[in-house]
């Protein structure tokens, strides 16, 4: 098998998988809707804090469910009031 051969295999294959994660995310559950009603008050909150304390982050690998990472380990953080928080 030559070279251009691979890279047309390598090609179809991204391809399939391509096709796969479409399908399996068309199967996923639909997201409940953006707004709920009641709404809160135009003036919520009005005053309040974050606070947390202790977070652990993991996720598991599409797939591999037995494989876990974790990405935070307890992680304590807290935010006053009239304050912007932001925790990508």
């Amino acid at each position: 098998m030559g070279a251009i051969d691979r890279i047309r295999l390598r090609g179809l294959e991204q391809s399939m998988v391509a096709l796969e994660r479409v399908k399996e995310y068309s199967i996923l559950p639909r997201e409940g809707p953006e707004f709920v009603e009641p709404r809160p008050p135009v003036s919520w909150p009005e005053k309040g804090k974050l606070e947390v304390q202790n977070l652990v982050v993991r996720y598991a690998v599409w797939g591999f469910h037995d494989f876990v990472s974790v990405v935070l380990t307890r992680t304590s953080f807290h935010s006053p009031t009239c304050r912007m928080s932001c925790m990508i």
